[in-house]
């Protein structure tokens, strides 16, 4: 059995952690042996299987870091070894060199507000120089990893995020959990799930709330997450006026349960990669209105699966949001497609295959 080191940075449930724990309970499943290794612990160390041996590296600073993983490398005899975000992807790829361990990072996001750091330039130069695969999440990623960031393209290929099945709704409006977070039966429910972080610009979602709330009276957003931004989030929607139609319940572990709730998922991002909240909300059955930024059009069809508008636009964001809202035949035709290519494009099913076929590849090539 080929040992798989899968390296991240944190544990804190972010996207691209979710999706590296999701690959190593998969992996594990499936007669990989797996071992994660990661330097901040955090909620997503409770959703780990058990088959998943775990290693934490525990030096504050990057040298150290690197030391503790050469060292753990050397002694676990790795064959191949898979990082996740800049500073993993790192140290992952000087240590796969110094040891001559086959190594794949996957570059989860866009970089484009760090291209001009002269330190960021040089860790992705040398980073994409020593690592064997450069994995993308999405074509926006690749492009701008390639055009933008000078990646080898021979180097570059994409494996698409997957829904994790365990955050997807088992049942559509759970009138249940509804109540349990005081949100009336006949309540129409916006949803919104990730890191309350200046990027999401939910300040943007505030402005489409207040034209919603006079279009559709019986209206609830519902926040889902944690964040920087909650303090300031609460302070718009009470200075707004938007106390009575917004939910905001903080971070949660059963995920699940707040898809359940929601009748759309919207996503308003100034950034964003292949969001896996996004993949969550679509499995669930949930149509999505989006902006256009990043792989977003590669999840949610346009008139298909939800809608995708100009970034910024909330005055259409708004009036795609409230045909949505104010048509229930429309939801569920939306909300049933956009599941139906969720499964078929996007289940754990599929991306298993990809790393299952890549991993064996690249171990057979390297020996």
């Amino acid at each position: 059995m080929k040992k798989i080191l899968l390296l991240c940075e944190t544990l804190d449930p972010g996207g691209a952690e979710r999706q590296v724990v999701t690959d190593a309970n998969l992996l594990a499943a499936n007669n990989w042996n797996v071992t994660l290794a990661y330097w901040a612990t955090g909620r997503l160390v409770n959703t780990i299987n058990p088959a998943v041996a775990q290693f934490l590296i525990t030096s504050r600073n990057w040298l150290g870091r690197l030391v503790s993983l050469y060292f753990f490398c050397r002694k676990g005899r790795f064959d191949l070894i898979h990082a996740h975000l800049t500073g993993a992807n790192l140290l992952a790829s000087v240590v796969g060199r110094l040891l001559n361990i086959p190594v794949i990072i996957t570059e989860h996001g866009l970089g484009l507000w760090r291209l001009n750091e002269l330190k960021f330039r040089i860790v992705v130069s040398v980073t994409f120089k020593l690592a064997h695969t450069i994995a993308c999440v999405c074509i926006a990623t690749q492009t701008v990893k390639i055009e933008r960031e000078n990646a080898d393209p021979t180097k570059t290929t994409i494996i698409y995020n997957c829904y994790s099945s365990f955050a997807v709704a088992k049942t559509q409006i759970s009138l249940a959990a509804r109540c349990r977070h005081q949100i009336r039966e006949s309540a129409i429910v916006v949803g919104f799930v990730g890191r309350l972080i200046p990027v999401k610009r939910l300040d943007l979602l505030l402005a489409v709330a207040e034209i919603i709330m006079e279009k559709i009276p019986n209206v609830i957003f519902l926040i889902v997450g944690d964040g920087p931004d909650i303090p300031e989030l609460r302070n718009q929607v009470k200075k707004r006026g938007l106390a009575n139609i917004f939910r905001i319940v903080g971070p949660q572990t059963d995920i699940a349960q707040f898809y359940e709730m929601m009748d759309v998922f919207v996503l308003t991002s100034e950034r964003e990669a292949f969001s896996v909240a996004l993949l969550e909300a679509n499995a669930s059955g949930l149509p999505a209105v989006v902006f256009d930024v990043g792989g977003n059009k590669e999840i949610v069809v346009h008139g298909e699966t939800g809608y995708v508008v100009p970034f910024a636009d909330c005055e259409q964001f708004a009036d795609r949001l409230t045909a949505l809202l104010a048509d229930d035949a429309l939801r569920k035709k939306m909300g049933s497609e956009a599941k139906q290519r969720t499964e078929n494009n996007f289940s754990q099913t599929a991306r298993l295959k990809v790393l299952d076929g890549m991993y064996r590849e690249t171990v057979k090539e390297w020996s």
